[in-house]
C-alpha cells in the first residue's frame, strides 16, 4: 500500500468535482440559453448536481464497506466520465427538439445528476479513507485534503475563463479563446481520467471503523444520536451558505457589479486553498467548534454585504470577509464528525455530505426562483408593457428578450474595438507611450491639456474619472467631431451597444424617413461615409463594431417621440430587473449563517462548561467495553484484513 500516492489520487479526485463545480457554474447561462431555460430550471439542473451527490453519497454510507474504497472510486470515475459526456452531447442527442423542450430539460437533469454521482462517491471514498490513513490528527488532514477543493476551483476557473471569455478586471484584461461551453466541459476530463489512473492497481486500508472492530449494528446506533442529528442539520445551513452563492456567482456577480463572479470564485477559493492548510494550528487554539462560530460570522456578514456590491471593487473586498466565512465549513464538519462520532465511520460522515449536498441541491433552485421573483417585480413596475412581452411563466425569458434586442453581450474582441483606444489620434497615441503616467498623475494633471486628461481619464481609470464637472469640461474641448461624440457620452455608448444589437435598434425604434436622413446626415458631417452609405441602402448588417458605436451615440440625439425613448429605454429596465433579483438570490440566503452563529455558539459554551472540545478516539472507547466481554465478544481483527482484499 502507498498511502501517499492515495492521498494524491484523492486530491485529484477532489479536484474533478471542483471542475465540475466551477466549470459548469461559468457555463450555466450560455448552456441554459441554448436550450431556453428559465433561471429557475439553471438552478434545478444545477441542483442535480448535488441531489446527485446527496443520493450516491447516501448510499454510498451503507456500501462502502462492503465493496470497499477502491470500488468506490472507480465508480466515482465511471460517474463522472459518463455524465461529463453525456454534457457534452446533449445537443446531438436531444436533436432539434432542443429548444423549449421538456426532453432537453430531463436529458441535461440525468447527465446532471450522474456527474453529481461522482461527486458524491469522490466523497464517499476520499473522507473515510484520509480518516484512516492518518487517524492521529482527522480534522487537519481533512481540511488538507479539501483545500483541494478550493484549489480545483482556482484552476478549473481560470483554465474556463481562457477558453470562455478571458479576464476582464477593468485594470487586467486577458483575452479569452471564446469558445462555446461544450468545449469548456472537456476540461473535466483531465482530472478525472487521472485520478483514475492513479488508483489502478493500488491496494486500499480498511476503514478505521472495521479495522477497530466496530460493529455495524454500533455504527448504525451511532447515526440516530441526537448530538449527531444537531450537527447533520447545522451541515444543510453551512453547505447551502458555501456552495449555494457560490453556484450562482457568475450569473449574479456580472448583474449586480459588472465583473465575472467566476474571477470572484477563483479569488476567495485561493484564500480558502492557503487557509485550510493551516487550519490544525487554529483548532488547537480555538477548537475546532470554535472556528465555525468564527466562520457563521463571518460569512454572514460577507454574504449580506455581496448583495449590495456595484462594481469590482466593492464585490472584491465583501467576498473577501465572505471567503473568509466559509473557507472552514465543509472539512470542519466532517473532522468534527469523525473525532466526536468515530463509530460511526464511513457512514456518518457520508450522511453528513449527503446532507450538506441535500441542502445544496434544494438551494440552488430556491435562489433562482428568488431571482425570478423580484426581476419580474422589478421590470413590472418599471415597464409593464415590456413585462407582458418578455414574462413567461413567472420569469423573464431570455430567448424572447434576445429578440426584442434585449440583453445581447458582445464578444471581448468586439469589446476591444469600442475601447476609447480605438478614436486616438496619432498625437494623443504618442503622448501616452510616456511612461509612469499614472505614477505622474498628481503632477501632470495641471499641465495637461484638456484632451490629453480627458484620455488620461477614460484610460487609465484615474481618481476624478467620476468627477461629473471636470467631465463635462474635458468634453467640450479639443476633441474631433467623432470624439466628442463618442467620448461625451460613452457610458450611454458602451451600454447602448452592450445591451442591445444596434441593428434591431434601429428596427424597434422604428425610425422615420426623416430621422433616417438625420442620422444619416450627422454620419457623413463626421466623416462616418461608410457607416451612412449603409444605413441609407439598408445594409446596417454590415456596420463594424465601431461604426455600431458612432450609430449608438448619435441616434441618442436624434428628435425621439416618447414612444421610441421608451423602445430604447428596455434594456436598461431589464439590466436593472436582473441585477435586483440576483442581489435579492444573495441577500435571502444570508439569512441561514445567522442561524448558524447561535447553534455554534451554544455548542461552543457547553463544550467550555464540560472543560472543552473533547476528541474521541476509538482505541480509548473500546478498551473498556473489551475488558468486560466475554472472550467469544471480543472483537478481533486478522492480520490479512489490514488491507482491503483485491
Amino acid at each position: 500500500m502507498n498511502p501517499r500516492r492515495l492521498f494524491i489520487a484523492s486530491c485529484i479526485a477532489l479536484v474533478t468535482s471542483a471542475f465540475t463545480f466551477v466549470v459548469r457554474g461559468d457555463i450555466l447561462q450560455p448552456m441554459g440559453d441554448a436550450f431556453g431555460l428559465s433561471q429557475q430550471a439553471k438552478g434545478s439542473i444545477e441542483g442535480a448536481v448535488f441531489l446527485g451527490m446527496a443520493a450516491s453519497m447516501l448510499i454510498g454510507g451503507f456500501i462502502c464497506d462492503l465493496l470497499g474504497m477502491k470500488r468506490i472510486m472507480f465508480l466515482a470515475f465511471w460517474c463522472h466520465l459518463i455524465g461529463v459526456l453525456g454534457t457534452i452531447f446533449a445537443p446531438q442527442i436531444v436533436g432539434e427538439a432542443a429548444p423549449f423542450s421538456q426532453w432537453a430539460f430531463e436529458w441535461l437533469y440525468f447527465a446532471s445528476f450522474l456527474m453529481g454521482c461522482g461527486n458524491g462517491m469522490v466523497e464517499t471514498g476520499i473522507n473515510p479513507l484520509a480518516a484512516t490513513l492518518y487517524s492521529h490528527d482527522k480534522t487537519h488532514y481533512l481540511n488538507i485534503l479539501h483545500a483541494w477543493w478550493p484549489g480545483g476551483l482556482v484552476l478549473g476557473g481560470l483554465c474556463g475563463r481562457f477558453i470562455g471569455q478571458g479576464i476582464d478586471l477593468g485594470f487586467v484584461n486577458v483575452p479569452g479563446m471564446e469558445q462555446n461551453w461544450r468545449i469548456s466541459l472537456l476540461l473535466i476530463l483531465f482530472p478525472c481520467l487521472l485520478y483514475g489512473a492513479m488508483f489502478v492497481g493500488q491496494r486500499f486500508p480498511l476503514t478505521e471503523r472495521v479495522e477497530s472492530g466496530v460493529s455495524t449494528g454500533e455504527m448504525f446506533l451511532e447515526a440516530v444520536r441526537p448530538a449527531f442529528l444537531l450537527w447533520a442539520f447545522c451541515m444543510l445551513l453551512t453547505a447551502a451558505t458555501e456552495l449555494g452563492p457560490q453556484k450562482w456567482q457568475e450569473s449574479v456577480m456580472t448583474r449586480t457589479a459588472g465583473v465575472s463572479g467566476t474571477l470572484i470564485l477563483v479569488y476567495t477559493s485561493g484564500m480558502m486553498f492557503v487557509m485550510r492548510h493551516f487550519a490544525g494550528p487554529l483548532a488547537h487554539a480555538f477548537s475546532p467548534v470554535g472556528m465555525l462560530t468564527g466562520s457563521a460570522i463571518l460569512s454572514a456578514l460577507g454574504l449580506y454585504l455581496l448583495s449590495f456590491a456595484t462594481t469590482a471593487w466593492s464585490a472584491f473586498a465583501y467576498a473577501t470577509i465572505y471567503g473568509l466565512g466559509i473557507a472552514y465549513f465543509w472539512p470542519t464538519m466532517l473532522g468534527v464528525t469523525a473525532e466526536r462520532f468515530p463509530k460511526g465511520g464511513a457512514l456518518l460522515l457520508c450522511l453528513m455530505g449527503s446532507a450538506g449536498n441535500l441542502s445544496i441541491s434544494e438551494v440552488l433552485p430556491r435562489m433562482g426562483q428568488i431571482y425570478d421573483h423580484y426581476a419580474v417585480a422589478e421590470v413590472t413596475e418599471r415597464n409593464p408593457e415590456l413585462a407582458r412581452q418578455i414574462v413567461r411563466g413567472g420569469a423573464i425569458n431570455q430567448d424572447i428578450a434576445k429578440k426584442i434586442s434585449l440583453l445581447a453581450t458582445l464578444s471581448e474582441s468586439e469589446k476591444r474595438d469600442i475601447d476609447p483606444r480605438s478614436w486616438l489620434t496619432e498625437s494623443q497615441k504618442a503622448f501616452l507611450k510616456s511612461d509612469d503616467l499614472r505614477g505622474q498623475w498628481a503632477e501632470l494633471e495641471d499641465s495637461l491639456s484638456a484632451e490629453q486628461r480627458l484620455i488620461l481619464v477614460e484610460l487609465l481609470d484615474l481618481d476624478d474619472k467620476n468627477d461629473r464637472a471636470t467631465r463635462a469640461a474635458l468634453q467640450q474641448q479639443n476633441l474631433t467631431p467623432t470624439q466628442q461624440d463618442v467620448f461625451a457620452g460613452l457610458d450611454q455608448v458602451r451600454h447602448t451597444i452592450s445591451s442591445l444589437h444596434l441593428l434591431r435598434e434601429i428596427e424597434a425604434a422604428q425610425l422615420t424617413k426623416k430621422q433616417r436622413d438625420q442620422l444619416s446626415r450627422q454620419l457623413e458631417e463626421q466623416g462616418e461615409t461608410g457607416a451612412a452609405d449603409k444605413l441609407k441602402k439598408d445594409q446596417v448588417e454590415q456596420w463594424t463594431t465601431r461604426e455600431k458605436a458612432i450609430v449608438a451615440a448619435a441616434v441618442h440625439k436624434l428628435d425621439l417621440t416618447n414612444e421610441q425613448k421608451q423602445i430604447l429605454q428596455k434594456a436598461e429596465d431589464v439590466e436593472k430587473a436582473e441585477a435586483v433579483g440576483a442581489a435579492m438570490a444573495f441577500r435571502w440566503v444570508s439569512v441561514l449563517p445567522c442561524l448558524l452563529v447561535f447553534i455554534f455558539g451554544a455548542i461552543a459554551l457547553t463544550d467550555r462548561l464540560r472543560g472543552g472540545y473533547k476528541v474521541v478516539r476509538l482505541g480509548e472507547a473500546e478498551k473498556e467495553s473489551t475488558e468486560s466481554a466475554t472472550p467469544d465478544e471480543t472483537p478481533a481483527v486478522s492480520p490479512d484484513d489490514v488491507t482491503e482484499r483485491e
